[in-house]
């Protein structure tokens, strides 16, 4: 093999394998992240604090076999309109059958206090650090 012939191939390779790499840890990351998860039970959330960077999704897990849950920005059963972030949130809420999930992405820091309109007295909240 020629010199200039090793050359090409070895500027062809260098880059090829930097791609390859890369997208494998992409691959990894996506297959290996797992959002966290709240669990929504009939006599609360678990956990019902939570602390997550913006943008993070948060996974809600309805475990009632029988009850379909509303889950909204407010407190105490009842949602406030006014509020309008994180959208998957906003009034009249999201809603999860029994036993099934549902993701809600946190793309703006603060600190929100969810409800659910189906069961009296629980409440979540979730404090979303700023991005740096």
């Amino acid at each position: 093999m020629s010199k200039r012939t090793k050359i090409m191939l070895i500027s062809i390779s260098a880059p090829l394998l930097f791609i390859v790499a890369f997208v494998t840890v992409i691959a990894i990351y996506l297959i290996s992240h797992k959002p966290p998860e709240i669990q929504v039970m009939t006599t609360g959330f678990v956990p019902q604090t939570i602390e997550i960077p913006e943008g993070e999704t948060i996974r809600f897990i309805n475990q009632s076999s029988t009850i379909t849950q509303t889950l909204c920005l407010g407190s105490n059963q009842h949602c406030d309109p006014n509020l309008v972030l994180p959208r998957g949130l906003v009034s009249p809420g999201v809603r999860i059958s029994p036993e099934q999930s549902k993701d809600v992405v946190f793309d703006t820091f603060g600190t929100f206090t969810i409800t659910s309109t189906a069961v009296p007295g629980i409440n979540l909240t979730v404090t979303v650090d700023a991005a740096d």
